[in-house]
């Protein structure tokens, strides 16, 4: 007996996979977002700079492990806020050992760039 399998297929619905998926919408399609891509970059880079030139403002006044607490505090309460926004299964990670080592050396990463 033979098995037939539809050819239409649902898009999946996994945030990593739709981000690895070639662009569906046309030549038109993709040139928005790659503009809006560009756009997020730079907004991000912008925000970088800003967030380290504050930083470096902030530790002649304040430890650095206070202006580090208040960094990740903000983020992890923005970050929080989004994800729970658009999908709440975003916020469990798959791998939390993993995620752990990784925050621990950013946190690091972050206190050593403060304090040289």
């Amino acid at each position: 007996m033979t098995r037939t399998v539809s050819a239409a297929v649902d898009p999946p619905s996994d945030p990593i996979v739709l981000a690895n998926t070639p662009f569906r919408h046309g030549l038109s399609g993709g040139r928005r977002r790659v503009r809006t891509g560009i756009l997020w970059m730079l907004a991000a880079t912008c925000l970088f700079v800003c967030q380290d030139s504050t930083s470096r403002i902030l530790l002649r006044s304040y430890p650095a492990t206070e202006i580090a607490f208040a960094r990740y505090l903000v983020h992890m309460v923005l970050v929080t806020l989004v994800l729970a926004w658009r999908d709440p299964r975003l916020m469990i990670s798959r791998r939390p050992i993993l995620q752990i080592l990784r925050s621990g050396f950013l946190l690091g990463a972050t206190l050593f760039a403060m304090l040289r």
